[in-house]
């Protein structure tokens, strides 16, 4: 039955509403009035005879109209003769009624209640009456008056909340209810809420609520679920704390009444402290039953309530618990909870699914509330819902599809029921919400890899650049949210940077809305995290937005700002684009940000920024060297982290390593080696081995007590900072000044130890260590001492280069010394180093060259090198075009030419011409070699004559006068021992060299 038929049930009338009372006509002046009352003696009054004559006729009169008028719609004409007799002092209170009664059902017509709406004026008139009838009709011709939306402001506009809270307090219970009644309708109205609260109805509601009346408890109620519907007057209902009598209403006897609590207590809840108040009161208790009910605005209101409560995370937790058994909660109220919950999403009335599919939505956001609607089926329900007639249930449907989906834990059962198909249509809906809705769901399906590849293949991205243009805040949010998620995936990551072009992705960092900005930032960090996606980002123009996004007052904005320069300077092809901005932004100035995470943002962006030269002279420039010492006391270890990387990568660069060391930063640097991260000890231990590298620096990082570290570094389970430590003690052992200090710790034995690591840049840099001791005495021995010639044979057939090369230094410098050189010697390395001599890379070739020769100085090592086979690469190594090769080749030759055994085996394979013709060399260390070489060549008679036809007599003068102590020494020993045969004798005194000899004797 409508509102409006139960209302003239209600009054037995009909419905109406107040109008401005009209003028009464004039009463035509009597001919005998004058007579009547100045005659002496017995008169009779002709007006005390004529009033109750008058009454009748009136009466009559009224009934006649009211019976001719049924059938016709109501003219204002007849609204004016009705509020004429409203009007009259003359016109019975039992005639009144009539009308007001005809009026009452006339109201219940939209139409002609406009009509009546426009009379209305004297109705506080009739509310004062002290006639019953009159007041109650006149509060229910309101009550129907203000029900229509047309005319509801008619009514609020004649302001009659006062003298209807006045009645609030009537004997008469019926004039109680129709108060109610008209206050209930008139607050469905934000201003007439507001009126209905300024006139103290809430005053009223307790004892309201109590009334032994059904219709008055259900208007009551319904007072306050109008009042709490508006935001602005909500608070007023909570706090006249209201809620346990509404509770127990849930329980009434009459169905109306449980329909209105629950819409009154959904209403409250809307608010976290009537959320609250709600709870305390009890209302969950009676959830499964009202659930359970055959009445459909029960079942869809008790939906409502639980959504609402849900709503607040400090409740939610409360609605869970109801429907889910991780909280100790009765198990067969849980069941039957969830269950029933669920069950409604199948319901015959769409308004119950809607209902169910909303709180369901609210209740999904906590995550044991979306293990318990996953386990009782909901997720069944789905594809039907998300193509259900009802804009609402596609809305909310999409909306709970998003929450489970947002949970890890839950995020598999919604891949798994496929749902991308149905919701990618949705992004066409006509209804903006629906298109919000469906757009949550797939940014949190797309969280999942399976998940983003089905939302690419049902097509999302089609929707894409339509998406972004819409003007609906939400809409670009999530849109640009699909995009970051999806682009999180390298496998969909190509999918998205090929459509970027065509959107306006990069135009929303410049969206009037900071949300949508932030989402956009996160998206476009997404997108540049790889090559392709960072080209696009930049060719989009998005360098532009950086300046002003860094400025920007939101924490999140700045934040993701900061991590897309970081991607973007992460790759060369797009890093000089980055540096050439630095200076007109506040990136550097980040670094004192009151937010941490911006300033951990800045500390990354610089960072890699600083991965190359022109970045990092920008970066040292910039002024970010002022903020290290602060930063690296930083509480936040992503701070600590990026700020020790950017010291790292400054100080990589010869040209700005002077500016790391001048900051004196090492004491805190060494500091972070014990740090509780491991992320923090990785980077700062690459940041103090690029400090290492200068002297200056070695020594201040041996006196901030690095050294005490090394040894439980280097025994770290983490490879990367094994492999930095390593990398560290050679840098501190390559400066004569450190060397000692790092030979006194005796690490040998862990670094030998590393060289069975099972990664290789842990063995490169154990390897390099070693190779750096080696050149002390003392670290040499305990070099060998500690077993590393064990390891020699197998790294010198590293697949590694570094490997390689450095395990040639060890030899190298192992045989420098003569204490050490027969270990090396009698592990007869020579074969595996000689066949580096033919490797591709050049570094590894100078290191072997270097090795033979030193291990050449020892007379066995010298035959085993021979032995090896190295004379059949002399000739290439010779003609080398590296100048260390041709040195250390020359070294080899002299060293094997020093002894008498293997110098005949030097000069058979010829190399006097090659040596001489380096003896034209620009580099003054190849010479010298080459010098060394012939000097011990020319031992042999047959070498000697060799040197000669090589015409080493023609280069004789010249290097004689090398300002190079080394060229004259072994160039005198050319000549002397071409001088000591016979028959190369002729030859030397021909050139008379006699001379520069003389003048080198001062």
């Amino acid at each position: 039955m409508s509102m409006a038929c139960q209302a003239i049930d209600r009054y037995s009338l009909a419905s109406s509403s107040l109008m401005p009372p009209l003028t009464r006509q004039r009463t035509p002046q009597s001919l005998y009035s004058e007579w009547s009352r100045s005659s002496l003696g017995a008169t009779i009054s002709i007006h005390a005879l004529a009033k109750p004559l008058m009454k009748v006729m009136y009466h009559r009169a009224v009934l006649d109209l009211i019976k001719r008028q049924q059938g016709i719609p109501l003219s204002a004409e007849t609204m004016q003769i009705y509020e004429s007799y409203l009007g009259s002092k003359y016109v019975a209170e039992t005639t009144k009624t009539f009308i007001l009664g005809e009026i009452l059902k006339r109201a219940l017509v939209e139409a002609q209640a406009h009509i009546i709406s426009d009379f209305l004026g004297s109705y506080d008139i009739h509310l004062d009456s002290k006639n019953v009838v009159v007041r109650r009709c006149t509060t229910g011709i309101l009550a129907l008056l203000a029900f229509h939306s047309s005319t509801c402001g008619a009514v609020i506009t004649v302001q009659p909340c006062a003298r209807l809270t006045a009645l609030l307090g009537d004997g008469n219970m019926d004039v109680v209810e129709g108060a109610c009644h008209a206050l209930s309708q008139i607050a469905r109205d934000l201003d007439g809420a507001r009126a209905v609260v300024e006139a103290g109805v809430l005053d009223f509601i307790p004892e309201l609520l109590e009334s032994t009346n059904v219709a008055v408890r259900r208007w009551t109620t319904s007072i306050l679920g109008k009042v709490a519907f508006h935001s602005s007057t909500q608070e007023a209902v909570v706090a006249i704390q209201p809620s346990t009598r509404l509770v127990a209403l849930l329980g009434d006897g009459n169905v109306d009444i449980v329909e209105s609590a629950c819409y009154t207590l959904s209403q409250i809840a809307r608010d976290l402290d009537g959320a609250r108040a709600v709870v305390k009161a009890g209302a969950l208790d009676f959830i499964p039953e009202l659930l359970e009910s055959t009445n459909v605005v029960v079942r869809k209101q008790t939906s409502w309530l639980l959504g609402n409560v849900a709503l607040h995370s400090s409740t939610r937790g409360a609605v869970v618990a109801i429907i889910s058994l991780h909280f100790g909660f009765d198990f067969n109220l849980a069941i039957r909870s969830s269950m029933r919950l669920v069950a409604l999403l199948g319901d015959g009335n769409v308004a119950v699914i809607e209902g169910a599919c909303y709180a369901l939505s609210k209740i999904t956001r906590n995550l044991h509330g979306a293990r318990a609607v996953v386990e009782a089926g909901a997720l069944d329900f789905i594809p039907e819902l998300l193509e259900s007639t009802n804009v609402a249930v596609r809305e909310w449907s999409s909306w709970l599809l998003g929450e489970v989906a947002f949970h890890s834990s839950t995020r598999g059962a919604v891949v798994a029921i496929q749902p991308s198909t149905r919701l990618v249509p949705l992004l066409g809906d006509g209804n903006v919400d629906v298109v919000e809705g469906a757009c949550y769901a797939l940014s949190k399906i797309s969280l999942d890899l399976d998940g983003a590849r089905a939302v690419v293949e049902a097509g999302v991205l089609d929707f894409i650049p339509e998406l972004l243009d819409s003007t609906n805040v939400v809409v670009r949010r999530w849109t640009t949210w699909i995009l970051g998620q999806l682009a999180l995936y390298s496998s969909t990551r190509g999918a998205v940077v090929a459509i970027l072009s065509s959107t306006r992705l990069v135009a929303l960092l410049g969206d009037g809305n900071v949300d949508v900005v932030e989402c956009a930032c996160c998206a476009i960090y997404q997108i540049a995290r790889d090559l392709d996606g960072t080209r696009a980002v930049v060719e989009a123009g998005v360098l532009d937005f950086i300046p002003e996004l860094l400025e920007s007052t939101n924490v999140a904005v700045r934040q993701w700002t900061t991590w897309i320069l970081g991607q973007l300077a992460l790759y060369s092809s797009t890093r000089g684009a980055v540096v050439a901005i630095l200076s007109s932004t506040r990136l550097v100035a980040l670094l004192g940000d009151g937010n941490v995470e911006v300033v951990a943002g800045a500390c990354y962006a610089l960072a890699c920024i600083s991965h190359d030269l022109d970045g990092t002279r920008a970066v040292v420039e910039a002024g970010a060297l002022d903020f290290i010492p602060e930063l690296l006391e930083s509480t936040n270890v992503a701070v600590r982290q990026w700020t020790t990387s950017i010291l790292g990568k400054v100080a990589f660069h010869s040209l700005t390593r002077g500016a790391v060391v001048a900051i004196q930063p090492s004491t805190r640097l060494v500091a972070l080696l014990s740090d509780g991260n491991v992320d923090v000890v990785k980077a700062a231990c690459y940041a103090i081995y690029h400090i290492s590298r200068d002297l200056d620096g070695a020594r201040a990082v041996v006196e901030a007590g690095a050294l005490d570290f090394i040894p439980e570094l280097l025994e770290s389970t983490n490879v990367v900072v094994r492999k930095w430590t390593s990398q560290i003690v050679a840098a501190l052992g390559f400066h004569s000044s450190t060397r000692g200090a790092v030979v006194a710790i005796q690490p040998s034995t862990r670094l030998v130890a590393l060289l069975g690591d099972s990664n290789v840049d842990v063995v490169e840099g154990a390897c390099y260590a070693l190779s750096k001791i080696s050149w002390d005495l003392d670290g040499a021995r305990a070099v060998v001492e500690a077993g590393v010639l064990d390891f020699i044979p197998e790294l010198l057939e590293s697949t590694n280069v570094a490997v390689q090369e450095r395990t040639s230094w060890i030899l190298s410098h192992l045989a420098f010394h003569s204490s050490t050189r027969g270990a090396v010697v009698a592990i007869q390395p020579s074969t595996g180093l000689v066949a580096l001599l033919g490797d591709g890379n050049v570094d590894i070739v100078e290191s072997a060259c270097y090795a033979l020769s030193k291990i050449s100085w020892d007379l066995d090592g010298a035959r085993a090198v021979v032995e090896a086979g190295v004379l059949d690469f002399i000739p290439e190594l010779l003609e080398s075009t590296s100048l260390e090769v041709q040195r250390w080749a020359s070294c080899i030759v002299a060293e094997l030419g020093f002894h008498l055994s293997t110098r005949g085996a030097v000069v058979a394979i010829q190399p006097s011409t090659q040596l001489v013709a380096l003896l034209r060399d620009g580099n003054v260390d190849v010479v010298e070699g080459a010098c060394y070489a012939l000097a011990n060549i020319s031992h042999d008679l047959d070498g000697a004559r060799a040197v000669v036809e090589a015409g080493v007599l023609d280069f004789i003068p010249e290097l004689l006068e090398s300002t190079n102590v080394a060229v004259r020494k072994w160039t005198s020993r050319i000549v002397a021992e071409l001088g000591f045969h016979s028959s190369t004798r002729g030859a030397v005194v021909a050139i008379q060299p006699s001379t520069r000899l003389v003048a080198l004797l001062g």
